[in-house]
């Protein structure tokens, strides 16, 4: 991964490990979700296996928390943050991250962060949520969304499916710097996805060819 100003104190086989696990989640999920919205077949022993690993991950995983979200026709994984307000997770989290353009409360580019006044005066407003945009020479533009989930007292990360697969973008790093917090090494992701006969075990180099074709956003 290029430019890890934030995830720099944890070494490459720990982010690459974070990257392995994290990413066949989220490959299962866009299966699932496809195959659910579909409706010819009969997921319920699939989707109950799944909730299954993401209490696994998530307990491998500390300081995050992931869901499944479920509707009558559509299924969305849920990625929640340890902070327990918006300005925390912006303060330890978003704004740390290299190529910091602009901030917005409602919407992304708000406020500009040469705009010295306007941004302080902003960031001070934080509360429900907060919409990040980046732009950096290595990582190009990228952008961040986060809303405070008071059912949860967490903060919830909204992402682009996509940038899940891209381990420069502000999405991935954000999961990646409260996964990495706080991890209990002996449990095992990457075994389960034998469970789930939809879903081959995924390379990078797969991933991106995948996820080259298939480019969708998960529903918000």
């Amino acid at each position: 991964m290029a430019n890890n100003d934030i995830l720099s104190a944890y070494d490459s086989g720990q982010r690459k490990q974070f990257r392995n696990d994290f990413q066949q989640v989220a490959r299962v999920s866009f299966e699932l979700e496809k195959h659910y919205a579909r409706g010819q077949h009969d997921l319920t022993r699939d989707i109950r296996k799944f909730e299954e690993m993401l209490k696994k991950f998530s307990k491998k995983y500390g300081s995050l928390l992931l869901k499944l979200a479920k509707a009558a026709d559509s299924l969305r994984l849920r990625i929640f943050a340890d902070e327990k307000s918006i300005g925390d997770f912006f303060a330890n989290c978003a704004s740390r991250m290299a190529g910091l353009k602009a901030i917005g409360l409602t919407g992304f580019n708000q406020a500009e962060a040469t705009e010295t006044e306007k941004f302080a005066s902003l960031a001070e407003k934080m509360k429900d949520s907060v919409f990040v945009t980046y732009s950096d020479a290595n990582s190009g533009t990228s952008t961040l969304a986060a809303v405070f989930d008071r059912k949860e007292k967490r903060v919830e990360i909204l992402y682009q499916l996509s940038e899940l697969f891209s381990t420069n973008s502000a999405d991935f790093r954000a999961i990646a710097f409260y996964g990495l917090q706080k991890v209990d090494a002996r449990l095992r992701i990457d075994a389960d996805m034998s469970q789930f006969g939809f879903v081959e075990i995924m390379t990078e180099d797969k991933a991106h060819e995948f996820y080259d074709r298939f480019n969708p956003r998960f529903p918000e």
